[in-house]
């Protein structure tokens, strides 16, 4: 479905293009759209999601105001069945360029796409086929896209043998994302150890299944929690027992250092000052 053309390309990692009117109640934030391969057909389409949509309408500029003299000019026209407000009115989206599908990775143009180039709404199971993984490895399923009943996967190999950063606001999900939901399914379906270094005791959590299912179970049993010397636990202890109606499992290790005398605390880190 053709849902607009492009107006203004800049550089090959961006494009702004003016919607229809009869589709705009369909283009949004977040909203995936699609180009012919300007550069080569052969590779598929061109892929891009919307960040941005305003509303212009040529109106707002005073001189153009001031043509229209008052109130009873624009009744008038309306009168005729020329309504100037929405005949002066376009929508413009901002989509990013994630690229074209080459194997089981994205390549992105060297070059912007053209004016006038038609914008397309993907199908779901056009975008499906673009998103998904194409490979035989672990695929982790983190949730879905968006408005869509697409899964959202993640290549557990790459996930695991390359950095990962989780970035968002403060409540935005990063917790509950990296142990709620990829940690878990790294256990389910990866069988690999996972190690968390967690200060403020928030993955204690995944002690509790988060349902009936045999999987959540499964993974719950896999939980061992343990805590340094002899922190003091008894706000948390109490908060996880009022939350969860169980009391939280752990094994304590290890010493508190503050328990250890200064000259002891001396010999241990003089060799570490050494080597810095």
């Amino acid at each position: 479905m053709k849902v607009g053309v492009v107006i203004k390309a800049q550089s090959p990692r961006a494009f702004w293009f003016r919607v229809f009117d009869n589709v705009e109640d369909r283009i949004n934030v977040g909203t995936f759209v699609t180009l012919e391969n300007y550069e080569n057909r052969a590779n598929g389409p061109i892929l891009a999601r919307i960040t941005r949509v305003i509303r212009h309408n040529y109106l707002v500029d005073d001189r153009v105001i001031a043509q229209l003299g008052n109130e009873d000019v624009i009744n008038t026209f309306r009168d005729y069945g020329i309504d100037i407000q929405y005949i002066a009115q376009s929508t413009l989206a901002r989509a990013s360029i994630i690229g074209y599908r080459v194997g089981t990775r994205f390549s992105k143009p060297l070059k912007p796409p053209k004016p006038m180039d038609f914008v397309y709404l993907p199908t779901e199971g056009e975008l499906s086929k673009l998103l998904r993984l194409d490979y035989d490895g672990v695929r982790l399923v983190i949730g879905s896209i968006r408005s869509l009943s697409i899964p959202a996967e993640l290549d557990a190999n790459k996930l695991v043998s390359h950095h990962c950063a989780i970035l968002a606001a403060t409540g935005g999900g990063k917790s509950w994302l990296a142990g709620g939901v990829i940690v878990e399914e790294l256990a389910l379906r990866a069988e690999i150890p996972i190690v968390i270094i967690d200060p403020h005791g928030e993955y204690s959590a995944m002690q509790v299944p988060k349902s009936l299912s045999d999987d959540a179970k499964y993974v719950a049993n896999l939980v061992r929690v343990y805590v340094p010397g002899k922190v003091d636990t008894t706000s948390l202890d109490d908060y996880f027992r009022a939350r969860f109606g169980v009391e939280r499992r752990y094994v304590r290790f290890g010493i508190n250092p503050r328990s250890l005398s200064l000259r002891l605390m001396e010999g241990v880190t003089r060799p570490l000052l050494r080597t810095h």
